[in-house]
């Protein structure tokens, strides 16, 4: 009796947002993840609603992060997952302002996501993007309460 032995093997490939972002910060695991520096101040880490960064104080929190780039591309796209938190009952009922800058520019002023669960907001940003190094900030505005960030990503064409 003659027997084979078949192995077989299992190939699984996974896919996720990153996967095709040039440039990647998860914030969703109580610690940033990124695959460029970050900073933030003003800010912790929040288990709630499956993980964020939470930028705390009105007119002072901030987000900031430098990305380098070999040559200017032709299109470049900040991607947010974020959300305000909700404060029902206050007169804004939980509105978040954010203002982004890019190389010192203002791209978006008082941008706030509108919703108390994550939403998706991009942002053409490749007017104020150089070949070299890029300065990424999100500054807290005037807000009612707290401004969450699940995750960025910054595309290139």
């Amino acid at each position: 009796m003659n027997r084979r032995i078949m192995l077989v093997t299992t190939l699984a490939i996974v896919v996720t947002t990153a996967a095709f972002a040039d440039f990647f910060a998860d914030f969703s695991r109580g610690h940033i993840r990124s695959d460029f520096p970050i900073r933030a101040e003003g800010a912790d880490t929040n288990p709630a609603y499956g993980g964020s960064l939470r930028l705390l104080n009105p007119n002072q929190s901030f987000l900031e992060g430098t990305f380098h780039l070999d040559n200017k591309p032709g299109r470049v796209v900040l991607t947010l997952k974020h959300l305000s938190s909700s404060n029902q009952g206050s007169q804004l009922d939980g509105q978040s302002p954010v203002t982004i800058i890019v190389n010192g520019y203002p791209v978006v002023r008082d941008l706030d996501p509108g919703s108390h669960g994550y939403v998706k907001d991009s942002l053409e940003i490749s007017k104020y993007v150089q070949e070299g190094d890029n300065t990424i900030r999100i500054q807290f505005g005037n807000g009612s309460t707290h401004y969450w960030i699940k995750w960025l990503l910054i595309e290139t064409d």
